[in-house]
């Protein structure tokens, strides 16, 4: 067993984790190895307490057998595990599992705070038809403002572009109204598998990547219970998804253009050398061209050294041909007047790409 000596800098610290949809080795057995590394890279981190914020299970899934042998395993037993429930487990309780360091919220529970942990902790599983404000409101008496830490599971109703594409619809919402009534120090939510940090909400996201929409790497969530700060910490997964779309038109430097934005998002995906092996792409191409074959052919070229995702190939479906030079100018001055609006678009706008594809299906006539 390996032993970890904790002083009390380390025990103000919790791991934060959510969304890891198990079913079975047989099933998906990368999701539980991810989970296997990440109970490592916590310990390793001289944290004892790791939150899975909702939705451990997948739906339909009842056989916990291989859950309780993963949380037993001598490595991982003095490793504190409390879970709350998420729409896709939200039967689960303690009962449901042997292991003595699983403990499982079915119900909205106040944590105090104590000599290891300053600041309360209020853990709101999901439940269907509520609120996450009306489950507030019942604690208004014990929240002091920027006292306090939220930790549950659904939709951060007013400050997300994009929600959970697994499931649409919206889960238990908290509003931007919520958190300025009862003001939490911090806010970690379950559902959303992107990771995302607004304003005022933090999604750990899903540790292991459960299709190509859930883009980028992974990770997990450092709360320091004494003064509230959230930080990340990197998650090793087996996959990493990258889905990207690119607008086009046409115009002497057309191609030029296309493969320096091309390069770049490459880059901005930091990849090492070895993760290349793992990683898995969609490539999504749309607007006007002058010549659709010589495109095609770049964009081989230029992700030539990754595989695509399920073995797609690039998808051309809304990008059309015109070299309608009098029309191209339309479309450069209609980029040129976006841009000129210094797009800042809030959670239900267009974003500036939407906008300039709008505008380039119009100029050309193209829907």
């Amino acid at each position: 067993m390996q032993i970890l000596i904790h002083n009390r800098a380390e025990n103000l610290k919790i791991a934060v984790t959510a969304d890891i949809h198990l079913t079975s080795r047989t099933k998906h057995p990368e999701r539980f190895r991810t989970l296997e590394r990440l109970f490592r890279d916590v310990i390793e981190a001289g944290i004892s307490q790791l939150i899975i914020a909702g939705d451990c299970f997948d739906k339909n899934q009842s056989n916990y057998h291989e859950w309780d042998a993963l949380c037993g395993k001598s490595e991982f037993n003095r490793l504190n595990l409390t879970m709350i429930p998420g729409n896709h487990d939200a039967l689960i309780t303690s009962a449901h599992f042997a292991s003595s360091n699983v403990n499982v919220y079915t119900e909205p529970v106040l944590m105090p705070s104590d000599t290891l942990m300053s600041l309360p902790i209020l853990f709101v599983p999901y439940l269907q038809d509520r609120t996450m404000g009306e489950i507030l409101a019942g604690f208004k008496t014990q929240l002091k403002p920027r006292q306090w830490i939220l930790i549950g599971h659904g939709d951060w109703s007013d400050g997300l572009k994009t929600g959970n594409p697994y499931e649409p619809g919206i889960y238990m919402p908290l509003s931007r109204y919520d958190l300025d009534l009862y003001q939490p120090r911090s806010v970690i939510l379950g559902h959303i598998h992107k990771p995302t940090d607004s304003d005022r909400v933090a999604y750990p996201g899903s540790p292991c990547p459960l299709d190509i929409l859930e883009t980028g790497r992974r990770r997990y969530l450092v709360l320091d219970t004494e003064n509230g700060e959230v930080t990340s910490s990197d998650i090793h997964s087996e996959a990493l998804f990258f889905n990207e779309t690119f607008i086009v038109f046409p115009g002497q430097d057309e191609f030029k253009r296309l493969k320096t934005e091309m390069t770049r998002r490459i880059d901005s995906w930091r990849l090492q050398p070895h993760e290349k092996d793992i990683c898995r792409i969609r490539i999504q191409i749309k607007g006007i061209t002058s010549d659709k074959n010589t495109l095609a052919a770049l964009v081989q070229d230029v992700f030539q050294p990754f595989r695509f995702y399920r073995d797609e190939t690039p998808d051309l479906s809304e990008l059309f041909v015109n070299d309608d030079s009098n029309l191209e100018k339309l479309a450069q001055l209609a980029i040129r007047e976006a841009d000129v609006l210094n797009f800042n678009p809030g959670p239900y706008d267009p974003d500036r790409e939407s906008v300039i594809l709008q505008a380039l299906k119009t100029v050309y006539g193209e829907t």
